[in-house]
């Protein structure tokens, strides 16, 4: 499964005739549609688990789902847009224009996603 492998940091190339390459070199992917456990941490030290299904999570009560967005974005109640900043394929880097909250990170707690 291709979103396994991204999870090794592998990306899948093609080559003259089409087969398939792996490079250990390409940056690991995050997709709109990515299942797996993580842990949300604020700059203020604060943390808490979230469980992403699909792209849809839920935080304190509240559903949200990441957008086919480039970079990949979601909203909040709010209207605070929430976009992906950089994954280094164990923490997702995260900004906002919310001055309570200008950087969010999210930490990787599975391999298997």
């Amino acid at each position: 499964n291709i979103q396994k492998e991204s999870t090794l940091h592998l990306a899948l190339l093609m080559r003259g005739g089409g087969a398939p390459v792996y490079s250990p070199d390409a940056p690991p992917s995050f997709t709109h549609l990515e299942t797996g456990q993580w842990t949300i941490r604020w700059l203020n030290g604060s943390t808490a688990p979230v469980l992403v299904e699909n792209g849809t999570f839920e935080v304190y009560g509240h559903r949200y789902y990441l957008l086919d967005t480039d970079p990949i974005s979601f909203n909040w109640a709010d209207g605070t847009v929430q976009t992906l900043e950089s994954f280094d394929g164990q923490t997702i880097t995260w900004t906002t224009l919310n001055p309570d909250y200008p950087t969010i990170f999210w930490d990787r707690q599975d391999q298997n996603s």
